[in-house]
């Protein structure tokens, strides 16, 4: 028991340490609202000059990025993979860093089947390719794969700040990517582990600002910004990335007069990233049109890809290992079928919401929900709301 709690302690503490936090800076809000005023207003005036010259804050927030990581070294030293994902990812990025696209299948490897890597008809990881990428450039430059998750995480921070100032004044941009650095570039389990996330958040800031960017005037540099996401997306996190660009598409479809302009730049980006695909599918599936991820399912899955509640179970498959089986048929398929009843879906559904919320938002960040009548209210963000609802039913749908 005593155990137990210890362990339940240390999973917890930066929220339990972020709920203190917020309740003491309201205890002082109200108690002295003026205390560090002058220092406050100091720090605004020097921040703001910094906000109006745009491409230098967004250059500022990926090195603070950068240092403020770095400096935590000492006391939060390289992670060491722990999870199946990880070390298919790590797989991906040494495989890359050889200057291998895919691997040859051992002749004996049937002895060492495992999760999130194929065996046939390649041998190789299972999973798209944008967080290998970043592995694979941090273990050729610095020796180590995880230098990669730092430059991702930073980079993320940056294209957030440049996102925002998409949609919002630059100030506020600002503040948007000094919080990304605090929320996820420094503590946050993206920047310390191997399995990705800020690639895929590299993609979705690049859409999104630059639709916002679109919403003010058309460029072609923004259509390409777009496509550019969109592209990153596709390789990082396909189905959430399809749920964001099917949002950001509808919106771009609305505005009719911005079609025409923009299509043959995003045609072109998206037809180089379509042959690069279609070039490493065949690497290592042998067909272009077949991800590895879809012959991991086929292999071992108990749904084909995408893997979404009202999909059947596939007849039992035959799994030469009982670890295998115990995995695929007794965790992953009960929960797809739990998924399917209403109780069930309604308990999915608050965890999706409570991860969410500890994840993204926290405490901290849950003051600014105050004045969320206010945003939906303003038609200049309505867009993100369309999309934000797209995306939710699109999470919903998943076990």
């Amino acid at each position: 028991m005593t155990s137990n709690l210890a362990q339940i302690l240390r999973n917890q503490w930066p929220l339990a340490a972020e709920t203190g936090l917020v309740l003491i800076a309201l205890s002082i809000a109200f108690l002295k609202p003026d205390l560090g005023d002058r220092a406050f207003q100091q720090a605004e005036r020097m921040l703001g000059g910094l906000a109006r010259k745009r491409g230098l804050a967004v250059i500022a927030i990926v090195l603070i990025a950068l240092v403020g990581r770095g400096a935590l070294l000492p006391i939060v030293p390289l992670p060491a993979a722990k999870i199946h994902d990880e070390h298919s990812y790590l797989l991906m990025a040494d495989t890359f860093a050889s200057g291998r696209l895919s691997n040859p299948t051992h002749p004996m490897w049937k002895h060492f089947e495992s999760f999130h890597i194929n065996q046939q008809p390649t041998y190789g990881s299972i999973y798209p390719v944008a967080q290998g990428i970043f592995l694979a450039i941090g273990q050729v430059l610095a020796g180590h794969p995880w230098f990669g998750v730092w430059l991702s995480s930073a980079l993320m921070c940056g294209a957030i700040c440049w996102m925002l100032q998409g949609w919002l004044p630059p100030g506020w941009a600002l503040l948007g990517g000094l919080l990304a650095v605090f929320r996820f570039g420094l503590f946050g389990y993206w920047v310390n582990s191997y399995w990705g996330g800020a690639a895929a958040a590299i993609g979705g800031s690049l859409a999104l600002g630059a639709l916002g960017r679109m919403q003010r005037s058309l460029r072609v540099r923004d259509a390409l910004w777009v496509a550019v996401g969109a592209s990153i997306l596709a390789n990082s996190r396909p189905y959430e990335g399809m749920l964001l660009c099917a949002g950001v598409g509808c919106v771009l479809l609305f505005q009719r007069s911005f079609v025409p302009r923009i299509a043959l730049p995003m045609t072109l980006v998206f037809s180089i990233t379509a042959v690069c695909m279609g070039v490493y599918f065949r690497a290592t599936t042998g067909n272009p049109f077949l991800s590895p991820y879809q012959v991991n399912q086929l292999q071992y899955g108990p749904v084909p890809v995408p893997f979404l509640i009202w999909q059947p179970l596939r007849p039992t498959l035959e799994y030469r290992h009982p670890m295998m089986r115990k995995v695929y048929m007794e965790w992953e398929a009960p929960q797809l079928l739990a998924a399917k009843t209403a109780r069930g879906f309604l308990s999915l559904s608050y965890l999706k919401v409570k991860l969410t919320w500890i994840f993204f938002l926290g405490p901290a960040l849950t003051l600014g929900l105050v004045m969320a009548h206010r945003t939906i209210r303003d038609r200049r963000v309505r867009p993100l709301l369309w999309i934000a609802v797209v995306m939710a039913a699109g999470v919903a749908a998943e076990p």
